[in-house]
């Protein structure tokens, strides 16, 4: 696949904002680091949510600086367009409120594919709505 200007541009804009995360995971206070993260537009929700307790995983600091480098989208092959190939059952679980990963979900092809969109939820969906995310996710095994 050839890659248009606008790809290299994505690429390197989030190999940019990964390297920025790595280096804020290292350089911040953990509690500074944990606060301008759960901050991300992408995670707003109108719930309250009570997340487990990151501060347990400050002792994995230089391993999650590392993975932000090494799992970074700029390392990934876009295989959006591969999805059709994908032959098993694929269950995509988006929160309403999350914009970005429900648009991306909608934009996935693949032949075998249900997509539930929890309501009043936005990208941590299990947190934000459990009934109903628990309800997708049992409707997949049935």
């Amino acid at each position: 696949m050839v890659r248009e200007k606008e790809d290299y541009t994505s690429i390197c804009r989030a190999w940019q904002a990964d390297a920025e995360w790595s280096a804020k995971v290292l350089g911040l206070s953990w509690s500074q680091f944990l606060y301008e993260w759960n901050a991300q537009s992408v995670f707003n929700s109108h719930q309250i949510v009570d997340l487990p307790d990151r501060h347990l995983l400050q002792p994995r600091s230089h391993s999650i600086a590392r993975a932000f480098n090494a799992w970074s989208l700029a390392n990934q092959a876009d295989l959006r367009d591969k999805t059709s190939l994908v032959p098993c059952p694929i269950t995509l679980i988006t929160g309403e409120e999350d914009q970005k990963y429900t648009k991306l979900a909608q934009e996935f092809t693949f032949p075998h594919q249900s997509h539930h969109i929890i309501r009043q939820s936005g990208h941590r969906t299990l947190w934000e709505n459990t009934a109903e995310s628990l309800l997708a996710l049992q409707s997949t095994s049935t």
